[in-house]
């Protein structure tokens, strides 16, 4: 599964795990291009300039294999936290309680 997806006409911006995103590439003025990473433990993305989309995205690749499993393990947790409060969801969001439960448990 590609982590990429579109945000407009044109190449893959937005860059996804676990259904979450993670970073993106913007195109400010003057075809200048810059990184907004989403680090799991900060509220605001951090923004890295980049020398050209083509080395944008590859910085934000080897960002993302990088911190993979903290990426992923926030996506998680966000996914969670939605899922156990939708109180119609019943068994499933008993679940998704338990396992936010068992991943706050052990500090993950």
């Amino acid at each position: 599964m590609s982590i990429f997806g579109h945000a407009t006409d044109g190449p893959p911006h937005a860059y996804y795990l676990g259904g979450t995103e993670v970073a993106r590439l913007d195109e400010g003025a003057g075809q200048r291009w810059f990184a907004l990473l989403r680090y799991p433990d900060r509220a605001e993305p951090v923004r890295r300039p980049c020398t050209s989309y083509e080395s944008g995205r590859a910085g934000v690749e080897l960002w993302v294999a990088r911190h993979h499993d903290a990426l992923l393990l926030a996506a998680e947790r966000k996914h969670l936290r939605w899922l156990s409060h939708q109180t119609w969801r019943g068994s499933d969001r008993d679940a998704a309680a338990r396992r936010l439960a068992e991943l706050e448990q052990r500090g993950a």
